[in-house]
């Protein structure tokens, strides 16, 4: 696995609102916005749904741009791409919908796109790991018997 490939394109997108808000915390802020200063408030909404709509779209990406024969397991990360981007971009959109200044978010909005970001982040995973995978594999194969081109 290559975990700077994972690190950039997984952990990255979840990591970075939560470091945004611990900058937040190290400046002066007017108290009644110091108070919503919270890792909760970056992802209370929904926001993780267009996170995982960001890895469906990496998902397709992947798969589309594969050489070679889809196997089974690459159409089922594309029917998880579809399914949990479209869920990704309801998710965040009610939550968009939902929100309102002066009430707490319900918490299921967080928890739901919660897990449809897990999904969708194991999935881009697993389908770039499989790509990979399936190019070396045919990059060996293209080589001639003793492993070098002369």
């Amino acid at each position: 696995m290559d975990w700077t490939w994972v690190v950039a394109n997984v952990a990255m997108p979840v990591v970075v609102p939560a470091a945004s808000m611990a900058l937040l915390k190290a400046v002066p802020l007017d108290p009644k916005f110091a108070k919503k200063a919270t890792l909760r408030s970056q992802y209370q909404d929904g926001q993780l749904g267009w996170v995982a709509v960001g890895w469906a779209i990496g998902i397709i990406y992947e798969v589309l741009n594969y050489d070679g024969a889809l196997n089974g397991y690459l159409k089922i990360m594309l029917l998880i791409a579809i399914v949990f981007g479209v869920a990704g971009m309801v998710i965040s959109a009610s939550g968009a919908i939902e929100s309102d200044p002066g009430v707490e978010p319900p918490v299921w909005t967080l928890l739901v796109s919660l897990a449809v970001a897990i999904i969708c982040g194991f999935a881009f995973s697993a389908a770039h790991t499989e790509v990979s995978r399936l190019d070396d594999l045919h990059s060996m194969h293209a080589q001639p018997h003793g492993g070098s081109e002369q």
